[in-house]
């Protein structure tokens, strides 16, 4: 983690996101690593339904606002790089029953919906 608790990410935060650029990892080992972090991914990679598969995560952080930083920053820098990212909270993700069924076991909760999904 390197850009916590600043308004604006520093020069030195900047050449921290450069060093990390070609570092790259799936996005399920990214949840794994940093999970309930706020991520900045540059994507790599798309999976057959075309959402982010690989990336260099570029900056990780409990709160989300330097990940917002540093992401204006990036685009500010190279604005016609074509260089594509993913911002996202690195949660679980639940893909097959059984995953749920485990999630389930475990205790798991989910987050209160504020409408009535069963429709």
């Amino acid at each position: 983690m390197f850009a916590t608790g600043y308004d604006e990410a520093s020069d030195g935060d900047l050449a921290e996101a450069h060093r990390r650029w070609n570092e790259e990892m799936s996005v399920d080992d990214v949840i794994e690593n940093y999970e309930g972090e706020w991520i900045l991914l540059r994507i790599t990679e798309w999976d057959e339904h075309h959402n982010p598969s690989r990336g260099a995560v570029i900056v990780h952080d409990l709160d989300n606002q330097p990940i917002w930083n540093m992401w204006a920053q990036l685009k500010d820098e190279s604005p016609d790089s074509g260089d594509r990212y993913y911002i996202f909270q690195a949660r679980p993700v639940i893909r097959t029953e059984e995953e749920l069924l485990k999630f389930l076991r475990d205790g798991g909760e989910f987050m209160e919906v504020p409408f009535d999904w069963r429709r």
